[in-house]
C-alpha cells in the first residue's frame, strides 16, 4: 500500500525537523542512510540527483569555513601579527556532519517530489488545510507554464508575454504593464471573484519571473529580481480586499516552484516567499492608502532582507561560524538594494494599475 499524498509531505517536515533538531551524528546518518535506501529501492534515476549542482556552492563554503573558523587551529598556514589562518580538523568533520544534514533534508524532498504527482501533492496541501481557489490557481499556473514556448522567435514582439531586464533598468516598465493587463485579463475570464483573478495572476507573474534567465556574461548583482517581484506583493495588497493577499502569493509561487523542481532548500524555499508576502502584509496595514516612494523603498529594504530568510535561517540551523555572515554581507546589502530600487516600480504600478 502506497502512503498518502498527506503523509509524503508529513514525510518531509518530520525529517526537515529530525535532521535538525537532533545533533547526534548517529541519528544524523541513520536518516541520511534511510534516503539513501529509499532512493534505490523506490529506483529512482540518479540523474535526478542533478539539482544537487545547485546547492554545491554553499556546501563548499559551509566545510570551507567550518575547517578554517570553528575552534583552534590544528595546521597554521599562515600568521599576521596576532592573528592566524590555519585547518581545523573537528571543524573540517563538523563541516561534513552538518552538510550530510543539508543532504538529507534534500533527498528526502527529492524522493518525496519524484514520486508524487503534480495531482497528489496539490491533495496532500488541501488535506493540510489549502483552501480549494489555491488549487484551481496552482492548477492554471502549471498548465501555462507548461504551455510556455522553450525558445522565442528574435523577431517576436514580447509585449504582454514576458519582461526584459534590459529595458527595466533604462526606465522603461511599459512591459510590466503590458505584462499586468494581459495576466488579469486571462485570470479574470477564469475566475468570478476579482480577488482571487488578481492572486492568480500576480503569483503567476512572480512565477515566471523568477523563472526567468538572464543572459550569461550580463553584469547583474545577486537580488535583482527583487525590483521586479517585491511590487506585485505590494500591489496585490492594494488592489485586494482579502487579507495576506501577498502572503497567498508567496505561498503560490513558493509551491510552485518547489514542485517545478527548483529551489535550493527544498521546503525552506516555500517558506521564504511566504514570509516575505507576509511582511509586505504587515507594512500594508500600516501604510494602506500611502503612494510614498519612500514608504514603499521602506517595505522593499526589509523584503529584499527577507528575501534572503532562507539563507540567513539555514546558517542558523547548520550553526554556522560568526565568520560566515560577515561574509554573507555583501550578498544581503545587494538583495537589500535591489529591495529599494524596488519602491520606484512599486509607485509607478500604483498609477498606472487601477
Amino acid at each position: 500500500m502506497k502512503p498518502s499524498p498527506t503523509l509524503r509531505i508529513v514525510y518531509i517536515l518530520v525529517i526537515s525537523v529530525c535532521i535538525f533538531v537532533f545533533n547526534n551524528i548517529y541519528v544524523a546518518l541513520s536518516l541520511l542512510l534511510l534516503q539513501v535506501v529509499l532512493w534505490f529501492s523506490l529506483q529512482i534515476p540518479l540523474k535526478k540527483l542533478k539539482p544537487l549542482k545547485r546547492i554545491r556552492t554553499f556546501l563548499l563554503v559551509l566545510i570551507f569555513f567550518y575547517t578554517f573558523f570553528h575552534g583552534e587551529n590544528d595546521f597554521i598556514l599562515f600568521s599576521i601579527k596576532k592573528w592566524s589562518f590555519g585547518i581545523n580538523y573537528n571543524g573540517f568533520y563538523s563541516g561534513l556532519f552538518m552538510a550530510s544534514k543539508l543532504l538529507t533534508m534534500l533527498l528526502a524532498t527529492f524522493i518525496v517530489r519524484f514520486t508524487t504527482s503534480s495531482q497528489q501533492f496539490m491533495l496532500g496541501l488541501k488535506s493540510l488545510g489549502m483552501p480549494n481557489d489555491f488549487t484551481l490557481i496552482i492548477d492554471g499556473i502549471l498548465a501555462t507554464i507548461e504551455s510556455q514556448p522553450k525558445k522565442k522567435n528574435k523577431s517576436e514582439k514580447n509585449k504582454g508575454n514576458g519582461i526584459s531586464i534590459k529595458s527595466v533598468l533604462k526606465g522603461n516598465f511599459s512591459e510590466i504593464t503590458d505584462l499586468i493587463n494581459t495576466k488579469l485579463t486571462e485570470a479574470r475570464s477564469n475566475f468570478a471573484n476579482n480577488d482571487v483573478a488578481i492572486i492568480s495572476a500576480f503569483s503567476l507573474i512572480v512565477t515566471l519571473i523568477r523563472f526567468m534567465k538572464i543572459t550569461p556574461g550580463f553584469p547583474i548583482a545577486p537580488g535583482h529580481k527583487n525590483a521586479l517581484i517585491i511590487p506585485f506583493f505590494i500591489l496585490a495588497s492594494r488592489l485586494t480586499d482579502k487579507k495576506f493577499a501577498g502572503t497567498s502569493i508567496g505561498f503560490l509561487s513558493g509551491v510552485i516552484h518547489f514542485m517545478s523542481g527548483f529551489g535550493k532548500y527544498g521546503p525552506l524555499g516555500i517558506v521564504q516567499f511566504a514570509l516575505l508576502g507576509l511582511v509586505v502584509d504587515l507594512f500594508m496595514l500600516l501604510f494602506k492608502k500611502s503612494n510614498s516612494i519612500f514608504v514603499f523603498c521602506l517595505i522593499g529594504l526589509v523584503a529584499g532582507f527577507t528575501r534572503v530568510s532562507a539563507e540567513i535561517g539555514l546558517a542558523w540551523l547548520l550553526r554556522m561560524p560568526v565568520e560566515y555572515y560577515l561574509f554573507y554581507i555583501p550578498y544581503v546589502t545587494s538583495q537589500c538594494l535591489f529591495g529599494v530600487a524596488s519602491g520606484i516600480v512599486t509607485q509607478y504600478l500604483i498609477k498606472k494599475i487601477k
